[in-house]
């Protein structure tokens, strides 16, 4: 294939992608009440403390995950660590 018949199927197989219908977009609720819009979301729930320990604090979140938050005043950036 020549480079002409080449660029000449890029640009065809192109035209034809944008040539494609759109799919349907969804159309807003009409339905929808100003009081529910505005409506806040549900709180799902606190995280529990467990202990504190040498400046360490201990949290057991709804969902079981325990996260420990240990400050350090001297950085200026947060770190995030993830064990498995």
């Amino acid at each position: 294939m020549s480079r002409g018949a080449g660029v000449a199927l890029l640009g065809m197989s192109l035209s034809l992608a944008q040539a494609q219908p759109q799919p349907a977009r969804a159309k807003p609720a009409a339905a929808r009440t100003p009081a529910a819009a505005k409506a806040p979301a549900a709180v799902v729930g606190l995280p529990e403390r467990v202990r504190e320990l040498g400046g360490i604090e201990e949290y057991r979140l709804p969902n079981g995950l325990q996260v420990l938050l240990f400050p350090d005043a001297t950085q200026t950036t947060t770190t995030v660590n993830i064990t498995y």
